[in-house]
């Protein structure tokens, strides 16, 4: 992005800001209402993301992500990290679905 768009957007940007603002101050302090309230924010428009970690931290990873209490975009998230540790490791990811067993 250049200087000169930049400051063609902040008039954009500060608009944005401040619905959301307005947004969370109506709603009160619920985390998960403040995070729906962000998407409306040009970060929540596209992000890129790399990560590495040792199958027992990809392994915890899914314990936490795909939990229903859990945000529905990183449940997403989790879903597809599930589907290539099941191809991968495919007795591993049988045994932490059956919980050990």
């Amino acid at each position: 992005m250049t200087p000169e768009t930049t400051i063609t957007l902040l008039p954009t940007f500060a608009v944005l800001d401040h619905g959301y603002l307005q947004l969370v101050e109506s709603w009160g302090s619920d985390r998960r209402i403040i995070e729906a309230a962000r998407i409306h924010l040009p970060v929540g428009r596209y992000t890129r993301m790399r990560a590495s970690a040792n199958l027992r931290n990809w392994l915890g990873f899914l314990t936490l992500r795909t939990d229903p209490a859990a945000q529905w975009e990183i449940r997403q998230f989790a879903h597809a990290v599930a589907a290539v540790i099941e191809q991968l490791f495919p007795r591993t990811y049988e045994l932490y679905i059956s919980g050990g067993e």
